[in-house]
């Protein structure tokens, strides 16, 4: 009897059995994954839309990457302008008033008007491959202007200095008595400015201020400051077909007279008498020749013919020049360029010129006095100044008067050139488009004098030759 126990006892196999059945119990978990794998197969096409769906989206943003560095690469058709105070350690000036303007109808056309705004920087959109005219307006300031052509090679960045009139005076209006004020250098002859009585076209006894500025005409950075000197003329006013000329100036300074609590302009009764020092004159002109005077338009950021003054010998022996002006305003002492010579300017990165260096800024101030700012076109015996910037092919064009010497200098590069101009007038060359002035001689040609100027490569001195200021 006892002996069937252990037989009893060995169905202890039973718990191995037991063991057994639950692992294989435990297999059947795998019927619950058979269960979740018909639950995933309900999931994953959810996933696996997804999956696709990123799958198709890959080649979207690869499309995106593949078109934005086109638009990254070629910038936008524009120009950053920055403006600074001359007179406050070039500190940004907010809020200037920018205008770009185009040649059309009544001689220039608005493009684009915009402010710096407070942080005396803005990005103004201009046309490509055509020369424009910047002007800029702040109250209080002086009132200026360049031509600028838009390059899509480089930086197209421009910083404009602009300063207060450093003479001011305050005066009362009485209508019956005149003014006379003396302005300007007092180690020489004076610009002289008499309002005759009944002139001003404000009550009595209104408090009223005088601003002045005299631009010596033979520093090339003054001249730079001021509007730069593009002519518009017509033969005939009727028809308002004007042409833009080039200038040879004198003299030049702005004139403002206000009342001194309401900025607003007045008008003038009777013309002002100004007596204008002239230096430089050419040996041709004498007491008794008549030049014309010209002043400058800021709504259409050129000059205008107002008429001629009478050259008359004043202290010393030195020359004045005597208008009177039917308005205030930048005046400017002038003789037209009616013919001109031109000179393209190359600048490279060897002598050779195998490469060339595009966007190189090129100025020419056809002025008595060397200046080693920038790239310089500087007149050896006549006084004129503008600025150019090298194309895609390092190359850029410049006018200049008839039989004119030019000196060509760079910021960028340690060489000096000269070249004269002679033989028949010419213009540069149509490709360019560089000049807003044309020459008004019919016997013409774009056979234009050559000049190569060698720069340094992208080191640190190219660096610090691009970052110019305008």
């Amino acid at each position: 009897m006892p002996t069937t126990t252990p037989t009893t006892t060995p169905p202890t196999t039973t718990p191995t059995t037991m063991p057994t059945t639950t692992p294989t119990t435990t297999p059947p978990t795998t019927t619950p994954t058979t269960m979740p794998t018909t639950t995933p197969t309900t999931t994953p096409p959810t996933t696996t839309i997804p999956t696709t769906t990123p799958t198709t989206l890959p080649p979207t943003t690869t499309e995106p990457t593949t078109t934005l560095p086109p638009t990254t690469t070629p910038p936008p058709a524009g120009v950053r302008i920055v403006t600074v105070d001359r007179d406050a350690a070039m500190s940004l000036l907010p809020n200037v008033d920018i205008r770009i303007l185009v040649p059309g109808a009544n001689i220039t056309r608005v493009w684009e008007e915009r402010a710096t705004g407070s942080t005396g920087s803005t990005l103004v959109g201009l046309p490509e491959e055509e020369p424009v005219i910047i002007t800029f307006d702040k109250y209080g300031y002086l009132k200026s202007s360049i031509t600028y052509k838009f390059e899509r090679v480089g930086r197209n960045v421009i910083t404009m200095p602009m300063s207060r009139a450093p003479e001011y005076r305050e005066f009362t209006w009485q209508s019956g008595l005149g003014n006379e004020f003396k302005l300007g250098n007092n180690n020489r002859n004076q610009f002289k400015l008499e309002i005759p009585p009944g002139a001003l076209d404000v009550p009595e006894k209104t408090r009223m201020s005088l601003e002045f500025k005299e631009v010596d005409v033979t520093n090339p950075q003054e001249l730079r400051e001021s509007p730069e000197l593009i002519g518009a003329y017509t033969k005939k006013k009727s028809d308002g077909d004007y042409e833009f000329q080039g200038l040879e100036t004198f003299a030049m300074a702005e004139v403002s007279i206000k009342e001194l609590y309401n900025p607003q302009y007045f008008r003038l009764f009777l013309p002002l008498t100004m007596e204008i020092p002239l230096y430089n004159l050419p040996s041709d002109v004498r007491p008794g020749d008549r030049l014309e005077a010209w002043s400058y338009d800021p709504h259409r950021g050129v000059w205008l013919y107002e008429g001629k003054g009478t050259v008359e010998r004043g202290r010393g022996n030195e020359r004045i020049f005597i208008f009177y002006a039917r308005h205030l305003s930048w005046w400017a002492v002038v003789r037209r360029i009616d013919t001109t010579n031109c000179v393209t300017v190359t600048t490279c990165y060897d002598k050779k010129c195998r490469y060339p260096a595009p966007n190189v800024p090129v100025r020419n101030n056809h002025t008595h006095y060397h200046t080693t700012h920038n790239n310089t076109l500087r007149g050896l015996d006549f006084l004129y100044t503008s600025t150019r910037t090298t194309d895609e092919n390092g190359g850029t064009c410049f006018h200049f008067k008839h039989y004119g010497e030019v000196e060509i200098t760079s910021q960028c590069s340690e060489k000096v050139r000269v070249s004269r101009g002679k033989g028949k007038s010419s213009m540069c060359p149509a490709y360019f488009k560089t000049e807003l002035i044309q020459s008004a001689a019919t016997n013409i040609n774009n056979k234009c004098a050559t000049v190569r100027l060698q720069v340094p490569g992208r080191d640190v001195k190219w660096r610090r030759c691009r970052g110019w200021r305008y």
